[in-house]
């Protein structure tokens, strides 16, 4: 909140960004934590979902990385266009009038998936832990 807030105010009363500010120093900080989370869900998305498509998505993300892009502007590209693979197939006999509710659904869908996937793996570190 702090990023979003410094990113506010700075566009709200036209100053530039200069590197070193606390803008840039936040967007940072939630980059570098946000580096894994959001590699551990672009996995999840991909095993719920399209996993072929999710995976060429990832590839092109990371084959579109410039010197210029911050690590959390990476981080988010990367789990737009991982989530964007995942649903493919489910998007391909969907008449483009109802693209949009067939999208949310679809998003949704994959979402919850994933949350079923990263509760069967919580379960299986605790079932394993205890037996140790």
């Amino acid at each position: 909140m702090l990023r979003r807030r410094a990113a506010f105010e700075a566009a709200r009363q036209g100053v530039p960004r200069i590197r070193g500010d606390l803008g840039s120093v936040l967007a940072f900080v939630h980059g570098v934590l946000s580096w894994l989370p959001a590699r551990l869900t672009a996995l999840a998305y991909a095993c719920a979902g399209s996993f072929e498509d999710a995976v060429g998505s990832w590839r092109s993300a990371v084959e579109r990385v410039g010197p210029a892009t911050g690590v959390l502007d990476r981080s988010e590209d990367l789990l737009a266009r991982v989530g964007k693979g995942s649903l493919q197939p489910s998007l391909a006999s969907v008449h483009p009038d109802t693209l949009d509710v067939a999208t949310a659904r679809g998003a949704w869908r994959i979402v919850q998936r994933s949350l079923w996937i990263w509760v069967a793996v919580i379960a299986l570190l605790v079932i394993t832990g205890a037996a140790v």
